[in-house]
C-alpha cells in the first residue's frame, strides 16, 4: 500500500484567471475527502514531520506536528497577521523570492 505524498502544485494567479479551476479543485478535495477516510491535505512541511516522526495512521488525528496549526470549525481560518518572508540565495543566481505566510 502505497502512502507516498502527492504533491499538488498550483498558482493563485490559476484561479483568479480561471475561477472554475478553484470550484473544479474544491469540488474534487470534497469528493476524495467523502470517498476515502485515510487521506489528508497538509502542507509540504507537515508531510516533512511526518517523515521524520512517522506514526500509524489511525493516530493522525492525534499526531502533534500538525495540530499545532490547526483550529477548529468554529474559529475563523483567515490569516489575522500576515508575515512577508524573503529569501535571498546564492543558488537563485541573487534573485530575491518574496512570500506571504500566516506563520510567525
Amino acid at each position: 500500500q502505497n502512502r507516498a505524498p502527492m504533491g499538488l502544485f498550483m498558482h493563485a494567479a490559476w484561479f483568479n484567471k480561471s475561477p472554475e479551476m478553484l470550484d473544479a479543485l474544491e469540488f474534487w478535495i470534497d469528493e476524495i475527502l467523502a470517498t476515502y477516510n485515510n487521506v489528508y491535505f497538509v502542507t509540504m512541511n507537515d508531510v516533512l514531520k511526518f517523515m521524520q516522526q512517522p506514526f500509524p495512521i489511525r493516530d493522525a488525528v492525534k499526531f502533534q506536528g500538525w495540530r499545532e496549526r490547526c483550529t477548529a470549525l468554529d474559529t475563523p481560518s483567515e490569516c489575522q497577521v500576515s508575515n512577508t518572508c524573503v529569501l535571498e540565495n546564492s543558488a537563485l543566481g541573487g534573485l530575491r523570492q518574496r512570500m506571504q505566510t500566516c506563520a510567525p
